[in-house]
């Protein structure tokens, strides 16, 4: 309870402007300290980064650490014992990419355009404590966009997903 909370006063504090970017944030530390984190939570997923370049951007370390987070969390959710869950960092022109892609259930197509509002969940028969409240997304675009970036993913059922956070240099 004490998490939706939380999370529900950052969409507040997204949505009167109020997050602050703080300083030179270097996203390889960022990346390192989730892959520490998620390995104690994946059981026998196999976590991989397939690239990471040492790269820094302007903006809040700390919920740019709860962005990756989500995301990871929502990876391990969602992707069998057996399956794979890849971090990524790069450039591409003026962006810095972050990606997280796993080899697990996937999301429907007509899901896809709706997954990053808030309380969306695509699986509501799945209980809240399982599922979580719907707000993981939300805030990962919220964190995204107030770092001047942006979101997307790609998923095709049964085979996985691929969520690519945008932030800009």
């Amino acid at each position: 309870m004490v998490k939706i909370v939380d999370d529900l006063l950052l969409l507040a504090e997204a949505d009167s402007g109020q997050l602050e970017q703080q300083g030179l944030v270097t996203l390889k530390e960022i990346l390192e300290g989730e892959m520490e984190r998620a390995r104690a939570l994946a059981g026998k997923r196999q976590l991989v980064i397939r690239r990471q370049e040492d790269l820094v951007v302007r903006g809040d370390a700390h919920r740019l650490k709860q962005l990756l987070g989500n995301l990871v969390d929502n990876a391990i959710r969602h992707t069998p014992e057996d399956g794979t869950i890849s971090l990524s960092l790069f450039r591409d022109g003026d962006w810095a990419c972050l990606k997280v892609s796993d080899t697990g259930i996937g999301i429907a197509r007509q899901h896809l355009p709706h997954i990053f509002d808030r309380f969306y969940r695509v699986d509501t028969a799945r209980s809240r404590s399982k599922g979580g409240a719907g707000l993981g997304l939300a805030l990962v675009k919220e964190i995204a966009e107030q770092h001047g970036g942006m979101v997307t993913v790609s998923s095709k059922p049964g085979k996985g997903s691929i969520f690519t956070v945008w932030l800009r240099l």
